[in-house]
């Protein structure tokens, strides 16, 4: 029950956001004609768009591993294999919950295939995450950077993004803090977690900051899962460039480097499942930058969500294949 808990906690608090994305997405596909992206997808190159395939398999693999380093921290022994199961049915409710939140249901498995409690779980989950955004801010305000500095914009949004990453690593450093966390979080513990779920909570959280003083530990095992962050991100921006060329757009890949944090970045507010019509609407803009049409934005943008529902496709058969029951 105490699993079924968690799930709930993180993904039915945000089940009607993703629509505002959806309502985006509709409106951005009629706007610009279907008649028009065919003609951009008629321009496709199978070659090189199964190379862009290819690639996922080795990013999933390190993907894997960086989750099994975290997770080993602990003391546990998360195999490649079993990592690269748990991550893709972990992707699965990502994509199909508002700003990724369904990424929380690893910790259930990671309990499930190892000593690992729920409580040390979830944080494993959240450093995860706190890996990937933190890299996409910093290579976001990279390319923000880079782009007013070579080309015109009507807003500055330099220092508006650097405001939210200031705040979003004040937050990060305010959540190792177990006392102001409890103070802040005791309203919402009180009112609106069941008594008989009190003792489960706390007892979660206490194994939550026990993970932090483990994680804190082990310097050199953050920096290595820092750095695979870095290393995954080159992959995904290798693999977005072959399949801009599996469509024949002309962009270089530099350009695409430094816009794709930022379109991932907006990808994960949790308005949108898997960032569908936040992405669309980002790549429209910093398309145009560079003389490119809406349709040729949108196409790329529906190839790279195509390769999403592979991922999401593969999470779900493995979802499916799962024989513990989590409720």
């Amino acid at each position: 029950m105490a699993k079924a808990l968690v799930v709930l906690i993180f993904m039915k608090y945000v089940k009607y956001l993703g629509l505002i994305g959806l309502a985006v997405f509709v409106y951005i596909i009629w706007s610009i004609g279907i008649d028009n992206l065919v003609q951009s997808f008629s321009q496709l190159d199978p070659v090189l768009f199964a190379l862009a395939l290819l690639i996922t398999i080795p990013s999933v693999l390190l993907k894997a591993y960086k989750q099994s380093l975290l997770v080993n921290g602990f003391g546990a022994k998360l195999g490649i294999i079993d990592s690269a199961r748990i991550w893709l049915i972990g992707f699965f409710f990502s994509i199909i919950t508002p700003g990724k939140s369904g990424d929380a249901i690893k910790c259930v498995y990671f309990s499930d295939k190892t000593s690992v409690s729920t409580g040390k779980g979830l944080l494993a989950v959240v450093v995860e995450r706190f890996f990937d955004v933190a890299v996409l801010f910093a290579l976001a305000l990279l390319g923000l950077f880079v782009i007013s500095s070579y080309l015109i914009l009507d807003v500055d949004l330099f220092i508006p993004l650097l405001a939210i990453f200031l705040v979003f690593l004040a937050v990060a450093y305010l959540l190792t803090k177990k006392n102001l966390v409890f103070v802040v979080f005791k309203p919402f513990y009180r009112f609106f977690i069941p008594k008989r779920f009190n003792e489960k909570i706390k007892g979660g959280l206490d194994e939550f900051f026990d993970g932090i003083k483990i994680y804190k530990s082990k310097k050199g095992l953050m920096l290595k899962a820092g750095l695979l962050t870095v290393l995954l991100w080159v992959i995904a921006a290798i693999q977005y460039y072959i399949l801009a060329l599996s469509l024949n757009i002309p962009i270089s890949f530099e350009y695409l480097f430094i816009i794709m944090p930022i379109v991932n970045l907006l990808g994960i507010l949790p308005i949108a499942f898997n960032g569908i019509g936040t992405r669309e609407i980002s790549l429209v803009f910093f398309f145009a930058l560079v003389s490119l049409p809406a349709s040729t934005a949108v196409s790329f943008s529906l190839l790279v969500f195509f390769l999403t529902l592979i991922l999401g496709g593969a999470g779900f058969i493995l979802t499916l294949g799962e024989k513990k029951k989590m409720f």
